[in-house]
């Protein structure tokens, strides 16, 4: 029985890691952070995996390369929050406001935040890969999260 439930956890973290090798290497980098008590790091790097996310999304969706990009993050929520559940919005915000506040703040971020950002970093790439969301974009996610576009990186 144990053995079921391992294939099912290790199946789902597969499913996440299946993105470029950047955002995987961030990720594992926050989950490592968390693991290691780097509460104020994993914040941060929960903010830089949501940041660049929707950076790419925005990029594969446009088209467009950018030189310099303008968007702030809250640009990219408020834009790119429509398309998900309140859940997965909740979830961009939370790693947002969490992010903003280990780098920008005097306050120190603790176990409690560094929980929460990384939770909702996996509500919000759990919601990344959901059919409903993928439907949504004109364009799909497909290309951008499959293995293949790591080779174009």
């Amino acid at each position: 029985m144990c053995a079921v439930k391992t294939k099912k956890r290790n199946h789902k973290t597969h499913k996440l890691l299946n993105f470029p090798n950047r955002i995987k290497k961030n990720y594992l980098e926050a989950k490592q952070c968390y693991e290691n008590d780097l509460y104020y790091s994993c914040c941060l790097m929960c903010r830089v995996v949501l940041e660049q996310v929707l950076k790419k999304t925005e990029k594969n969706l446009s088209g467009q390369k950018f030189e310099f990009y303008d968007r702030s993050l809250m640009e990219l929520i408020n834009r790119y929050g429509r398309i998900f559940s309140q859940e997965v919005r909740d979830a961009m915000f939370n790693i947002y406001w969490n992010g903003n506040q280990s780098a920008h703040s005097d306050i120190i971020t603790g176990k409690e935040e560094a929980n929460d950002s990384f939770h909702s970093l996996q509500i919000f790439l759990a919601g990344i890969f959901s059919s409903e969301s993928k439907k949504k974009f004109r364009f799909g996610l497909d290309n951008f999260f499959s293995n293949d576009y790591v080779n174009q990186l």
